[in-house]
């Protein structure tokens, strides 16, 4: 149909807005006319559309999605995995990504979106094998063509992360080797926190960052709307700790030395450390079948 042609949506069995009882008018994506109770449309030349059995609402908007990874939702190696078997199982696979996979991803991604009544999205795509540098310019001009609304998202190039990382992520052997480095420096902080009986700033601020960053997992999770690492362990041991030993820091008089920026910092600290140790250790090497 003409895009320029009007179309009055009719008599809706029920519309989210306030004087628009017997519709709306529509005319190239927008919204031109509220058609109110008892009414006709003003606007001419009008092809009415009867829609005495559907419900007028705004666009629905979805803020997290990964595209690609329409293609790859049935593949039976990853089917009912936990996650690190299921990423173990899929990176092969997103290695191989080509842009007219990607299209064909997005595009299928986004046709859903728009059947379920979703008119706005968010993409964050964080895989770029060789050969897929444009692959956010790919999505644009999907969502160009389907006429969908979207906010696209990437790591910024200008992080100084390798590139076998941006195409495959963490090997189970360097996260394997990585979370153990941070664990001494945690170490370090308990054994610093026994001997001065609470007192130090290192042993403080690690404390702090302890139960700031169980916070994190759960706030993950929350605005991911899925499981994420640590958040099963952050509400029953991390932040239950964290909280009985501040309480018992405060209650023996023991003078406050940690800030939140130092926290912050320090556990930015421990997690660089925990990344240098893993990268010196392992290489991060993938294998990848090519077959």
């Amino acid at each position: 149909m003409d895009q320029t042609q009007a179309i009055w949506i009719r008599d809706p069995l029920s519309i989210l807005a306030d004087g628009a009882e017997r519709g709306v008018v529509v005319r190239g994506g927008k919204i031109v006319e509220l058609v109110p109770r008892g009414r006709e449309p003003a606007t001419a030349n009008t092809v009415a559309y009867d829609a005495q059995a559907h419900v007028v609402l705004p666009g629905l908007i979805n803020t997290h999605h990964h595209f690609y990874q329409t293609l790859t939702r049935a593949l039976p190696a990853a089917l009912d995995r936990e996650l690190f078997p299921w990423l173990q199982a899929l990176y092969p696979v997103w290695a191989r990504l080509t842009p007219e996979s990607l299209h064909l991803g997005a595009t299928v991604a986004m046709s859903e979106l728009l059947l379920s009544g979703c008119t706005t999205t968010t993409d964050h795509h964080y895989v770029f094998p060789a050969g897929l540098e444009d692959a956010i310019d790919i999505e644009v001009a999907a969502a160009r063509r389907l006429g969908i609304r979207v906010l696209l998202t990437r790591l910024p190039g200008w992080l100084p992360v390798p590139a076998s990382v941006r195409a495959h992520g963490f090997t189970n052997r360097y996260v394997a080797t990585a979370i153990p480095a941070v664990g001494l420096v945690v170490a370090a902080a308990a054994v610093r926190g026994y001997r001065t009986q609470g007192r130090s700033a290192f042993y403080q601020n690690s404390l702090l960052g302890f139960g700031l960053h169980g916070l994190g997992h759960i706030g993950m999770s929350a605005m991911t709307g899925r499981y994420v690492s640590g958040v099963a362990t952050s509400p029953v041991i991390v932040l239950p700790f964290w909280l009985w030993a501040t309480r018992t820091l405060n209650q023996e008089g023991v003078p406050n030395r940690r800030t939140v920026p130092a926290a912050v910092a320090l556990a930015a600290g421990s997690i660089a450390v925990g990344h240098l140790v893993a990268a010196v250790l392992t290489k991060n090497r993938h294998r990848i079948d090519r077959h």
